[in-house]
């Protein structure tokens, strides 16, 4: 008990080893089952991590089955669809403000589990993102590829696993199917083959993987070597990036007039509306909980600076008081982009709890 509570008051306030282990060359003097060294105590694995290089950083590869197998046991599962589905998420995540170090992460969850908590599978450290996504995901495909055609056992059955969505932001969505950004004027639009404001056809898992529309794609990315993921409708779109960053960025940045460069004449307010839009949020301010809401809005002014759920207040509460008080024109182009974001919205809410609405 000695040891075990000597153990946990390392954690609890983060004690230098150093510190611990002179801590513990004057205790065993008094106390000889006492371990000598400070990794004793905490039950450091002697053996080193396997990492690979991927150019430029390194990455580890935690492992689904592992993790997996020791999610059911400990939540009780007693029956398993066959297939077992799984959430495969992916994002990067910056680690100073100083450097360019930073963390790709890639995490696995269960979504026929209630609030099942995501899991580690892998992670890549590095100055700069993966170079090649392809050799990033490639434990992973391995991995996904084996646990889908072999299967995994679990209370003495034996249960395939199927990767049923990558949930990424927009980014990274482009980073692991290796196609060109949602940025791109030509040919960067996920769903169809258009470019600019011109549509095209529909993108589907067939023309994707036959490489239909070229000039969409880098190269063949490696999660096609999955047969059963569907790289258009299994890799679902990213409204964050796609309308509150985005549209809605862009809309407010025109109308409002921040930038003088993209001012259009009978469509940019007029300094007084602005001003007037300005107060208004001011005055709406106190009524927006930050219990409920990430962020309240800001001043127009600060329009550059403002985070995506800032935008999102606005689109999706905001707007329409505001717009009762525009031009016409400029409240049916309100009114049909919160109509456009919150059918993209249902559709993903759908996908998250399971029913893969985005299909349809």
């Amino acid at each position: 008990m000695f040891f075990l509570g000597r153990q946990g008051w390392k954690t609890k306030f983060h004690v230098p080893l150093n510190q611990v282990g002179e801590l513990l060359d004057i205790l065993r003097k008094y106390h000889p089952e006492l371990p000598k060294s400070a990794k004793t105590l905490l039950g450091t694995p002697c053996q080193k991590a396997l990492v690979r290089n991927v150019d430029p950083g390194i990455y580890y590869h935690f492992g689904i089955e592992k993790r997996l197998v020791s999610i059911l046991t400990s939540v009780g599962v007693l029956i398993l669809d066959d297939p077992v589905g799984i959430f495969i998420g992916i994002d990067g995540v910056p680690l100073t403000k100083s450097s360019g170090s930073q963390f790709w992460v890639i995490v696995g969850y269960l979504p026929f589990i209630e609030d099942s908590v995501p899991f580690p599978v892998g992670v890549y450290h590095g100055k700069t993102k993966p170079k090649l996504s392809n050799n990033f995901l490639q434990e992973l495909v391995e991995e996904a590829h084996h646990l889908y055609t072999t299967g995994f056992i679990y209370r003495g059955n034996c249960y395939k696993l199927k990767i049923e969505a990558f949930i990424c932001d927009a980014p990274a969505r482009a980073m692991i199917a290796c196609v060109k950004s949602h940025s791109s004027d030509r040919y960067g639009c996920a769903r169809c083959t258009g470019f600019g404001v011109i549509l095209g056809e529909l993108r589907t898992n067939d023309s994707f993987r036959g490489k239909n529309c070229v000039d969409h794609h880098h190269c063949r990315s490696i999660l096609e070597n999955l047969d059963y993921v569907d790289m258009i409708h299994d890799l679902p779109l990213d409204p964050m990036h796609l309308f509150d960053l985005g549209v809605q960025k862009k809309m407010l940045t025109i109308l409002c007039g921040i930038d003088s460069r993209k001012k259009i004449r009978g469509v940019t307010f007029t300094l007084v509306v602005v001003e007037q839009i300005d107060a208004f949020l001011a005055m709406i301010r106190q009524f927006i909980s930050r219990l409920e809401f990430a962020r309240q809005p800001r001043s127009v002014k600060e329009l550059p600076r403002w985070k995506a759920s800032e935008y999102r207040v606005i689109l999706h509460y905001c707007q329409p008081l505001i717009e009762k008080s525009l031009s016409e024109g400029a409240e049916e182009a309100g009114m049909a982009a919160m109509v456009r974001a919150r059918l993209t919205r249902a559709a993903e809410r759908a996908l998250v709890g399971g029913v893969m609405g985005d299909r349809e």
